[in-house]
């Protein structure tokens, strides 16, 4: 079976994430509104639809270590986050772990 992502490979067969590659993935990818959530309008991904799945991880691994931590306040606590910030818009995930991560979350940045 071919590796449609070869060129995309270390030596060691780890997927480079770079900025440019990373802000491409995010913008082509299918966004779905929160609705359960009208209170914090934002969108999310999920790995089931991805074209090549197996980005998933760099793409939360590259927001975990290029985005700022901030603070959120949900009204009942105070949530630490990392933030990318791209195009307009803030991504977040919601596992500690990168590697752990099935869903992304945009929101618009509220200038």
């Amino acid at each position: 079976m071919e590796d449609r992502l070869a060129e995309h490979r270390d030596k060691d067969g780890s997927i480079i994430m770079h900025q440019k590659w990373c802000n491409a993935i995010l913008k082509n990818q299918k966004w779905t509104f929160a609705k359960t959530m009208p209170q914090w309008p934002h969108w999310w991904t999920h790995i089931d639809s991805w074209e090549y799945p197996e980005l998933i991880v760099p793409v939360a691994t590259w927001i975990h270590e290029h985005g700022q931590k901030e603070t959120w306040d949900s009204g009942r606590r105070i949530h630490n986050r990392i933030y990318y910030y791209y195009g307009g818009y803030k991504y977040w995930i919601m596992d500690k772990n990168p590697k752990d991560v099935v869903l992304i979350n945009r929101a618009i940045v509220e200038i």
